[in-house]
């Protein structure tokens, strides 16, 4: 399998959230720390950027125009144009928390968790993150609580399950899907790298599935990208990353680069 640098140098810190915005051919994604928002055409190798006022976690494109994306403990509106950013809805009130990766499901409704202090370390920090999901008519939901790291997110092709991220226990998750009312039940581990060596397997960060419904797994502090069947929690193959350290930047834009279903995530 042929690995492709994209974007050489794309992040400062931690790049975050890849999203192919296939009406407009450009890639999406967020500098976490530097506050911003990058958008890349490949076309002409332009790398915008909207600078934000706080710690960005995720961007997708909005249905309506502009974009939504998660800004520390709020999820917000940025207009395309003016780059004006509209604030829609706070979360983690009186919480150290902020916003990390997001995604569309394939009806359009936005998903997007938070995580809190790393402190004393990943594996027993606080957990005092949730995930959320973001409706169509602009409501609000709390999905799943007591959350580490909220990280990454995925759908099967069929719509029936929604596979989904911890990274503080190590842990993937498939819950049955109801594409009609976006609800989540029946959580099941089907991926567990609890106790195994970090150099192996890394901590699990971001997601995609692809067309033979098959996971790649970000690994983080582990350089490299492993494939897991979500159906048995078996490990399905690997790609290495030249890297001394496997930030979120390097892989997840190269899981990015392997999921040809990600143009068919959905627009709020």
């Amino acid at each position: 399998m042929a690995v492709e640098c994209v974007i050489k140098n794309a992040a400062k810190s931690i790049g975050e959230g890849p999203h192919w915005d296939d009406e407009t051919s450009t890639l999406l994604y967020v500098d976490h720390h530097e506050k911003a928002i990058h958008k890349y055409c490949p076309e002409s190798k332009e790398n915008s950027t909207i600078q934000l006022d706080d710690t960005a976690g995720f961007v997708v494109p909005a249905r309506k125009g502009g974009l939504i994306a998660g800004v520390r403990r709020c999820l917000v509106h940025v207009d395309g144009d003016s780059k004006k950013v509209t604030k829609l809805h706070e979360v983690d009130h009186g919480l150290q928390t902020r916003f990390n990766d997001g995604k569309c499901d394939p009806q359009g409704r936005v998903w997007a968790g938070t995580y809190g202090p790393i402190e004393p370390d990943v594996v027993n920090m606080p957990k005092i993150g949730s995930l959320y999901r973001l409706d169509l008519d602009g409501s609000l939901h709390t999905m799943v609580k007591d959350v580490g790291i909220s990280n990454g997110l995925a759908w099967t092709a069929d719509e029936k399950f929604m596979l989904y991220i911890d990274s503080t226990p190590r842990q993937i998750y498939r819950y049955d899907f109801d594409k009609s009312t976006g609800n989540i039940s029946n959580k099941k581990v089907v991926v567990d790298n609890a106790g195994k060596p970090i150099n192996d397997y890394g901590f699990p960060d971001g997601m995609t599935i692809d067309t033979e419904g098959k996971l790649w797994v970000a690994c983080f502090l582990a350089s490299k990208v492993i494939r897991y069947d979500p159906e048995t929690g078996t490990y399905r193959g690997k790609v290495r990353l030249r890297s001394k350290d496997t930030n979120y930047s390097v892989s997840t834009f190269l899981l990015f680069q392997e999921s040809p279903l990600a143009a068919l995530e959905g627009r709020i």
